[in-house]
Parts: C-alpha cells; structure tokens; sequence
C-alpha cells in the first residue's frame, strides 16, 4: 500500500510532539540466516553480544524514566541465540514493569520449552517470521501445542512468499526498483522510536543498521538526554520545519506507518 495525503495529515498531527514510546535493544548481532532482503548479506557483521553493563546501563536509563512503552529485544540480530534472553527479560520486567516485552524471530531455534522459557521470564508479545514453507510448517505445528493463553501472545507471519520488502537506504538489492519516499510524509521513527546498537550507540532508524547517522551512546549518555538531544531534535524539525535531512532518509523506501505500544497490547490482550 503506497503512501496517501490523508497518511501525512495525520502523521503531522500525530507526531508533532516526540514521545518514546519504543525502545530496541539489539542484544546481538548474531543470526541463523543470510538473507537477501537484509542488510547482513551485503556487509559483513561480526558476531557480537552487548555486554551485560551496557544493558544494565539501559535498563537503569528507562527505570528512571517510568517507561511504559514497547522494550524490543532485537535489531537485525537473531534474539534466540542470546542465551542470556531471558533474565534480561526478567530484569527488564523488574525494572520497567509497565512496559510491554517484544522480540521478533526467524523461529529457527524456537521449541516449546524455550517459548513456554520466554514467557515465564516476562515476555509480553513474540513476532515470529517464517522465510521457508517448512519454517513455516513447524512454528504452526509449534503453535498449536502451545496453551490458549499462550498461543494469543504469538503473532506468526509466514513470509516465506513475500517479496515486497524495504531497500533499507538503498542496501537491498530488489527485484523491482522502489522509490524513495521522504522527504514527503513525516517519518514516525524519530519521533516513536530509540535504536540502540550492540555497542551502546544509538542509530538514527532501523534502516540504519550500520549506524551511519550515530545519534548518541549510552555508554557516556542517559536515555533520555540522547532522545532529548540536538541530533534527535535536528532529524525532527527536518520532517516538521522541512528542512535537511540525514543522508539516509533520502534513501528510504519504508512506509510511513507505525503502531503505538496502546494498539500491540490491544491485539494481544
């Protein structure tokens, strides 16, 4: 679905004012895969995992800011192959009670136990995203022995026929040539969301990866004054004032939509 004059009226209503409202914490870079459609087939990353005082430092960070919002275990790593997951998780829940736990999988390594593992510690929502018919298969077989309860708090996309994924800045190789979007509508991220990498420093999207547009690091700042900072603050009155942009935004391809943390508790309640 392209993006509408309606869709930019309300997000400039919308987004005017900055609230966070979801925080991904990339816990390792990781992964089971190599695909096509992700930026992991076109740069090599190393396997790295966020050492525990810079979550600690995190958590510590949205603590103190009462976050109520969306916590994401994950960026573009495979949250799974973080043993570690879940007393995170259990710290995080500790923490910030009032915030909503998520991580999105390729469900390569999902078994029953380690979901029936995963939610026991605090996990809230579980995306889980098949690219295979037979991962598929598995995670719908995997499903169905789960409890009812249980089974509402896992949202299963078989994507395994889908190709109508995001360049990311230009990164992806697709099939079709897409079209950037912005400037144009009001990007949500910047306003909604706060990346932060392995490594503490905190990229400007979730196409930004690779963090060519470093907006700040935990490790030397607070949360909260790096989403309060001049560089959040400069990317979002490029979008309201219509003024420049990082390089990135430029590139991108991704819808204009976003979903706030009241709508995900609404769909798993």
């Amino acid at each position: 679905m392209g993006w509408r004059a309606t869709d930019f009226l309300s997000h400039m209503v919308g987004f005017m004012n900055a609230v966070l409202d979801c925080v991904f914490i990339e816990t390792t870079t990781a992964c089971t895969r190599r695909c096509r459609f992700c930026t992991h087939y076109y740069h090599d990353v190393i396997p790295y995992f966020m050492h525990q005082d810079i979550f600690f430092k995190i958590i510590n960070d949205l603590r103190d800011m009462k976050f109520s919002g969306r916590l994401s275990f994950y960026m573009n790593g495979e949250p799974l192959l973080d043993r570690r997951l879940e007393s995170w998780l259990s710290i995080a829940n500790s923490c910030c009670p009032d915030a909503l736990n998520f991580i999105n999988t390729n469900g390569d390594l999902l078994t029953t136990d380690r979901a029936l593992s995963l939610f026991e510690a605090g996990l809230d929502v579980m995306k889980v995203n098949s690219y295979t018919s037979k991962s598929a298969e598995k995670i719908k077989a995997l499903v169905r022995d789960l409890p009812d309860h249980l089974r509402r708090k896992i949202n299963h996309n078989d994507a395994s026929r889908y190709d109508g994924w995001s360049s990311r800045g230009g990164v992806v190789e697709l099939k079709t040539e897409s079209k950037p979007l912005y400037p144009g509508p009001v990007c949500p991220r910047p306003f909604r969301q706060l990346y932060i990498k392995v490594t503490g420093e905190v990229a400007l999207c979730c196409t930004d990866d690779q963090c060519r547009h470093t907006m700040g690091d935990v490790r030397s700042n607070d949360v909260e004054s790096i989403w309060r900072g001049e560089s959040f603050e400069s990317v979002r009155n490029g979008f309201v004032k219509d003024s420049e942009l990082p390089s990135l935004c430029y590139q991108c391809d991704l819808e204009p939509t976003y979903q706030e943390v009241d709508e995900v508790r609404a769909l798993y309640s």
